[in-house]
């Protein structure tokens, strides 16, 4: 039984490993990204031109600076940016390696706290919804539930 009062508030150090940003290799639909960032970002468009060249950026930083600037897919909505973070991070946790890393945050409240104003997937400011944070938790229990 996991019991724990601890808050994770931001992803560096230590827990730079709940970031998207983190460096692991994740593989969807046969399709290797370097990041989570990589996939989500490469999600936002269906252009497969730009949707390589987001792939194929060398760093989450450069995958999100790209997904930043292309016309999003005609059905960029809320319900498919939550379903694109979930998978992507679904996927960034089935690594053993990565599994055990979370599962060690115990029952740890989860918060994306951020300084560059995400108050959609972090809180900036003490503000916003924490939804990265959210799908990270429940990933966690999720894989408990799968695992036990």
């Amino acid at each position: 039984m996991h019991n724990s009062n601890k808050q994770i508030c931001g992803f560096s150090g230590e827990y730079r490993f709940l970031s998207n940003f983190y460096p692991v290799q994740i593989t969807i639909d046969g399709v290797v990204y370097q990041s989570s960032e990589h996939y989500y970002m490469s999600q936002k468009t269906d252009d497969q031109l730009i949707r390589d060249r987001i792939i194929e950026a060398k760093t989450p930083g450069i995958a999100k600076r790209l997904g930043a600037k292309i016309k999003l897919r005609p059905d960029w909505n809320e319900k498919y940016k939550m379903k694109s973070m979930l998978t992507a991070v679904l996927h960034k946790f089935l690594a053993p390696e990565m599994w055990e890393r979370l599962d060690a945050t115990d029952d740890a409240y989860l918060e994306e706290t951020n300084h560059w104003g995400d108050v959609y997937w972090g809180v900036c400011d003490g503000v916003g919804e924490n939804w990265l944070g959210k799908i990270l938790m429940h990933t966690r229990k999720t894989y408990r539930i799968a695992n036990d």
